[in-house]
C-alpha cells in the first residue's frame, strides 16, 4: 500500500484511513500504542494480554506467566 494523507483534527485527533484499517484489521475500540521515534510518530496495534495466555505450556516446566511475558515485551 502506498502513502495516504490525512489530517491532524483540530482536537489533535487524526483518522486512519479505511483501507488500512480493513487490512490490518483494526477495529472500534482497539487498543493502539503511540510512539515517538526522532521525528517521526509510529502507531502500531497493541497486544492482547490474552494472546500471551494461548503461549502456557510452549516452554516446558516453565514458570512465566502471562504477566510475565507482557512486562518483557514492553
Amino acid at each position: 500500500m502506498g502513502k495516504i494523507m490525512t489530517e491532524l483534527e483540530e482536537r489533535g485527533r487524526i483518522v486512519i484511513p479505511k483501507s488500512i484499517r480493513q487490512e490490518l484489521k483494526i477495529k472500534p475500540g482497539q487498543k493502539l500504542l503511540i510512539e515517538k521515534r526522532n521525528h517521526d510518530i509510529v502507531l502500531r496495534k497493541a497486544r492482547d494480554i490474552s494472546d500471551l495466555a494461548k503461549l502456557r505450556g510452549c516452554i516446558k516446566h516453565s514458570k512465566i506467566n502471562e504477566l510475565d511475558i507482557k512486562n518483557i515485551w514492553k
